[in-house]
């Protein structure tokens, strides 16, 4: 099977755990995704789906997860990622894929200002960027799902990942290279309108489109800004006027956090239910 129907076979057979093993082998999914990026995912996910199959097992005849596994399976989890050889291949992969992927949602908010230029090598250097920062949360995450965590160390840890996003646009604004440019009036709105079309085509293509819902609104959302902003009267009342700047800067702030903001919630009432 391919990673994707592993994955889903995995989300499916994952509804079977009782509250407490679902809640104990999510924590171990979680560590051992974060912490196999070298690894091939085709083999990590088939590893998973061999774990919960256990649990499962064990679960019909009465032993819950935690008698099954330990307490804290961390070591166990340990041990399996080393028997997974390394696939350097699968982790150049994930540089391309971080790289690709915020150049392409970078490009939007780049387009705001339709009198400058697009720098693609200014996306770019920002993709570079976003690779350590992934490489870094996932280390974050990695690192204190098996340890006691309190709310003010979760706090600080959210501000310290939202501080770590700031250079991402700071990049974009400030840093320029030759590779630029220019999309202006009908050609610039032809390019955001193509651009919007692909997005919405590979959203509605995939399975689970509750996942990417509210990133898909967000880049939608920096379409329409992009395009308002190349109409005549109301881009320059946007770009131009100080009342105008501020609805811009607050819309921008409000779409670049939304998906990271329901998500929390989500999580947070998911937790609330259990």
């Amino acid at each position: 099977m391919s990673s994707e129907q592993l994955i889903e076979k995995n989300n499916q057979l994952r509804e079977q755990l009782s509250p407490a093993n679902k809640a104990y082998y999510e924590n171990l999914l979680l560590y051992l995704r974060t912490k196999s990026l070298s690894k091939n995912d085709q083999q990590v996910e088939t590893l998973l789906l061999e774990i919960l199959q256990d649990m499962l097992e064990a679960q019909a005849k009465g032993i819950s997860s935690k008698d099954y596994f330990g307490k804290s399976p961390q070591a166990y989890a340990d041990d399996m990622i080393k028997v997974l050889p390394n696939d350097f291949i699968e982790a150049f992969k994930l540089i391309l894929i971080t790289i690709g992927s915020f150049t392409f949602f970078g490009f939007f908010p780049s387009l705001l200002n339709p009198q400058r230029a697009l720098d693609i090598g200014s996306i770019g250097l920002t993709g570079l960027y976003a690779i350590i920062l992934v490489i870094g949360i996932f280390y974050i995450i990695n690192r204190d799902i098996y340890r006691n965590k309190n709310i003010l160390s979760r706090i600080l840890k959210i501000i310290l990942i939202i501080i770590l996003t700031i250079p991402i646009f700071l990049i974009m604004i400030f840093v320029r290279t030759s590779f630029q440019l220019k999309l202006q009036g009908i050609l610039g709105i032809s390019v955001i309108i193509l651009l919007m079309l692909s997005e919405l085509i590979w959203y509605f293509r995939q399975k689970d489109r509750k996942l990417w819902f509210f990133l898909n609104f967000s880049f939608i959302g920096f379409g329409v800004l992009d395009i308002l902003a190349r109409l005549p009267k109301l881009g320059h009342y946007l770009i131009n006027n100080s009342t105008g700047k501020i609805y811009l800067v607050v819309t921008i702030i409000a779409l670049c956090y939304l998906p990271w903001l329901t998500s929390v919630l989500f999580k947070y009432k998911k937790n609330k239910k259990s």
